[in-house]
């Protein structure tokens, strides 16, 4: 896994197809969520990782709309779950997270695509993809 850098962070975990881990330095706890564009492109579809396949074992948390992440009450996931309260407080601390780092798979967060180049691995988006932020 790669760090991400902070500097675009906001941008770069709403480019479509986000895949990430934050993870304490203090406590080392970690959580793995997907972001997904919804197809209106108004609202993201929030996921988090609940079990051992890293590829399908995502439930549904909520939603991201408007900067502020909505709980869903459809959503088989307390709302006091540890993953819940911890991308909560992500998203209220995104540009101040202090001792909590985020990683990405190594693929783009818009297309899903490996990332192979340097550059693209520095900023979680493919050389393709990056002309989207410009």
């Amino acid at each position: 896994m790669n760090q991400i850098q902070t500097s675009n962070l906001s941008n770069i975990i709403l480019a479509g197809n986000a895949r990430f881990t934050i993870q304490n330095r203090l406590t080392q706890g970690r959580f793995t969520y997907k972001i997904k564009k919804a197809k209106s492109g108004e609202v993201y579809w929030v996921y988090v990782l609940r079990g051992k396949d890293n590829l399908h074992d995502y439930t549904f948390i909520g939603v991201y709309k408007n900067l502020q992440y909505i709980y869903s009450h459809k959503s088989s996931v307390s709302q006091t779950a540890p993953s819940v309260k911890a991308f909560g407080w992500f998203v209220k601390n995104i540009n101040n997270l202090g001792p909590v780092e985020v990683f990405n798979e190594g693929r783009c967060m818009r297309c899903g695509r490996p990332l192979t180049v340097p550059n693209s691995i520095n900023n979680s988006i493919g050389p393709e993809c990056i002309k989207y932020f410009k």
